[in-house]
């Protein structure tokens, strides 16, 4: 089982790692804003998240104007993640662990259990890191590094539609 950080320097900036190694950035392009830029730490490749369009409820991760991977909470209050990374398409589900618990899990097509993501809020910086515990099936994905990157901002994008009731 691989180890990961999200480490915030603010609410707006995510610095992530893999076993204490850096992967890449998250970085919000506002405060409150769901925009953001991943920034791959192996080669420098710039990503953007952005709604699919004005009164969307699906983000769009894309690179060169090609979309790569899309999300949106669904009815169950999930959120569905699908890649097509190299062609290939895959659909991922993140969810609340429980009731009780503050936990999230990613989960793949056929309802098996990759990831577990637990925030941690710092209140001495207002902000959340994220301890992300990934087991070796997700070490299998072809781009897990920008999946990984991208499950930070679900988990983001997740906590703020709960927090304002919209996931209610």
């Amino acid at each position: 089982m691989k180890k990961y950080q999200a480490i915030s320097s603010d609410s707006r900036h995510f610095n992530v790692l893999c076993e204490d190694k850096a992967i890449g950035k998250l970085n919000y392009v506002k405060w409150f804003s769901m925009q953001a830029e991943i920034i791959l730490d192996q080669d420098a490749s710039s990503y953007k998240i952005a709604a699919k369009g004005p009164w969307s409820a699906t983000m769009i991760l894309s690179k060169d104007d090609i979309a790569l991977l899309n999300f949106k909470i669904n009815w169950s209050g999930q959120i569905i993640i699908s890649t097509n990374f190299d062609g290939l398409e895959k659909n991922y589900t993140l969810k609340h662990k429980g009731m009780f618990k503050s936990a999230y899990l990613l989960l793949d097509d056929a309802g098996e259990e990759l990831m577990e993501i637990q925030p941690d809020f710092k209140w001495s910086k207002l902000s959340m890191d994220y301890a992300i515990f990934a087991n070796d099936n997700f070490d299998k994905i072809k781009q897990k590094e920008l999946l990984v990157i991208t499950i930070v901002h679900c988990t983001n994008y997740f906590m703020s539609m709960m927090s304002s009731g919209g996931g209610a």
